[in-house]
């Protein structure tokens, strides 16, 4: 994942590998939150732009630094149905 600015070089923020398993799928990792953290109530996206129902996906944030942030996210109920068709779906990936 990159951003850039104009003018500037392209900053790394984060890598990852998809791909797909013939095996079962495994269990989801627990993850803990330090009981210091506080809920993040920015709110999504920003003046410009505007996303589908899809990207109405998630359901807890919370800020563990000053430019860190753990989300959890999880595709609404009526497109659930979507997820058969992708191995990543794109409204979870973007979020």
């Amino acid at each position: 994942l990159l951003s850039r600015r104009d003018g500037w070089d392209p900053q790394e923020h984060a890598t990852g590998l998809v791909g797909r398993t013939t095996g079962p799928a495994p269990a989801a990792a627990p993850i803990t939150v330090p009981a210091a953290d506080t809920p993040d109530d920015t709110p999504p996206g920003n003046p410009l732009t505007s996303f589908g129902p899809r990207w109405a996906n998630v359901r807890r944030a919370v800020r563990t630094g000053p430019d860190e942030l753990i989300l959890e996210a999880e595709l609404p109920e009526p497109y659930r149905g979507d997820l058969g068709r992708y191995g990543v779906h794109p409204a979870l990936l973007d979020t």
